[in-house]
């Protein structure tokens, strides 16, 4: 018995000097000094996360190898989560230090609209912008959209406004956009309906009058300044090639690039030469390249700078303003479409009206019944002139303009 006795004491003084020295061992482990190089982590959502390395000693021993990283975050959603770093002996974790991971989105939604004008009459509703709205995270019915402005019903006037969204993360974009109060409405710009003439309020678009055309001598005093239908009129020998200067695609935000002049490429621009020759009357036509932007009156405004640079060229000179001519209905290569076109005409007349200058309303023989372009008249892309046909051009100006 007392045997037995001694033999318990001594197995209790061993399992009692085991659990001291695997509490000391443990107390030594979780002194292990663990560091993440970062405090903090954020990780913009769509991007990829970049896990911060760490250290970790214990005593002066490294035991970074023995560092376990669990990442506890979920990058396909926003959020605060968070990385372990944890000290692993034999399996058993011992010491862990977290590290904060932040997910978050920065991007704002994005908003689309075709179209950043829109006409509507005096005295009736606005226009609905035409928009489309996505964002990175979340889904459509998820953003918040409003809009800002508004117009005076019974007075014209050109409107700004604003699309604004806001999506779940507090990110905000807008977009501006323009009411234009006035004599047309967007429904009177569908090609077949829309007639340039219809909203000539002050009588700038030239009559054709077969009884007043200029003789040959006074068209010889005409000069051509404008796009590749005005390059081609040059190759061709439709018009005079000395009194040409254009250029393939021209249009405000081109007018400074050089031009051709007597079908070659020159170094210079429209004008420089007009500087250079002082002409007395010189018909300008541009803008379809540009039509398709989506702010017929932004094209007209800078369109207006770039015929006042001119004027300041030779300030004895008549400018005329062609207006653009149409494309053809379905496949084309033009830059814009009828209904865009159609828009950027009324708003150089409008232009013409406000400073005074006379405008060409040559697109209209070119012009078919159904609004588009005379199919027989222009080149498979669409918008080009063919060769044989300029003389319906060079006819509208030699029975419309008058030399100054």
């Amino acid at each position: 018995m007392e045997e037995k006795l001694i033999m318990n004491k001594k197995k209790k003084t061993a399992i009692t000097a085991a659990c001291f020295l695997l509490t000391a061992f443990a107390a030594v482990q979780m002194s292990a000094d663990i560091r993440p190089a970062a405090d903090s982590v954020t990780v913009i959502y769509g991007e990829k996360a970049e896990i911060p390395p760490c250290t970790a000693k214990l005593m002066s021993f490294d035991v970074t190898p023995m560092i376990t990283v669990q990442d506890c975050s979920d990058y396909e959603k926003t959020g605060d989560y968070r990385i372990d770093y944890v000290y692993k002996v034999l399996g058993i974790p011992f010491r862990r230090v977290s590290v904060p991971v932040s997910v978050i989105d920065v991007d704002a939604p994005q908003i689309e609209m075709p179209e950043t004008v829109y006409f509507s009459l005096v005295n009736k509703p606005d226009a609905e912008p035409v928009y489309s709205i996505t964002d990175n995270y979340d889904s459509t019915d998820a953003i918040e959209v409003r809009r800002s402005g508004e117009t005076v019903p019974s007075r014209e006037g050109t409107y700004p406004m604003r699309v604004i969204a806001k999506d779940s993360s507090g990110n905000v974009s807008s977009k501006t956009f323009f009411q234009v109060k006035g004599d047309i409405g967007e429904a009177d710009f569908e090609p077949g309906v829309f007639h340039l003439k219809d909203y000539d309020n002050s009588g700038v678009i030239l009559d054709y009058n077969e009884a007043t055309e200029m003789t040959e001598w006074e068209c010889s005093q005409i000069y051509y300044i404008g796009d590749s239908n005005f390059v081609n009129m040059g190759m061709c020998n439709a018009a005079d090639s000395s009194h040409v200067f254009a250029r393939l695609a021209l249009s405000p935000s081109s007018f400074d690039l050089p031009v051709y002049h007597k079908n070659e490429m020159t170094y210079y621009n429209a004008a420089y030469l007009v500087k250079e020759y002082r002409p007395n009357t010189a018909v300008v036509l541009m803008g379809l390249s540009e039509a398709g932007s989506g702010d017929p009156v932004g094209l007209a405004d800078a369109y207006e700078k770039r015929i006042d640079e001119l004027q300041e060229a030779s300030p004895d000179t008549q400018f005329i303003i062609s207006a653009v001519l149409p494309v053809i209905e379905g496949e084309s290569e033009a830059a814009a479409s009828q209904l865009q076109v159609n828009r950027v005409n009324y708003c150089l007349l409008k232009m013409c009206e406000k400073r005074g200058w006379n405008m060409l309303d040559a697109a209209e023989v070119y012009t078919g019944e159904n609004g588009y372009a005379e199919t027989r008249l222009f080149a498979e892309d669409g918008y080009h002139i063919k060769n044989e046909y300029f003389w319906k051009y060079l006819d509208q100006v030699r029975c419309s303009v008058h030399l100054k």
